[in-house]
């Protein structure tokens, strides 16, 4: 249970994996690094966090690469779009995709009620003039 509450908060926080990328990788390499006894799980759990700051530096580089290229083509207004787009929390991405959702019922809604009137209206006329 405690586990599923922790896995909540931080699924609905706004932070991406990159964030908590030294902490997963220092844990799963001292944890792989354990089967060689205490000095391979110090090893391991270095090796990983390292290899998880690496993960997260290059992700703030490309960061910092869109930041550039929005502050140097649209000015500030693309950097703030930029901005925004990098702050959607899961709950944002959830509440998007169900405004999708919602959009495609109403399309086929719409196909579901037209489609049966245009084709019968069609078969009328065709009928009529014969």
């Amino acid at each position: 249970m405690k586990f599923l509450f922790i896995a909540l908060l931080l699924g609905l926080s706004s932070c991406g994996i990159s964030t908590f990328a030294p902490t997963l990788g220092g844990g799963l390499g001292a944890g792989a690094g354990s089967l060689g006894g205490p000095a391979g799980a110090v090893g391991g759990g270095l090796a990983g966090a390292a290899l998880g700051q690496i993960y997260k530096e290059s992700k703030q580089n490309t960061n910092v690469k869109k930041a550039v290229q929005a502050l140097t083509e649209d000015g500030v207004n693309g950097l703030v779009k930029q901005q925004l787009a990098e702050q959607k929390s899961t709950f944002d991405k959830v509440v998007e995709g169900i405004y999708h959702t919602i959009i495609l019922c109403c399309i086929g809604a719409a196909l579901y009620i037209f489609i049966p009137i245009i084709w019968t209206k069609y078969h009328v006329r065709k009928h009529l003039k014969q």
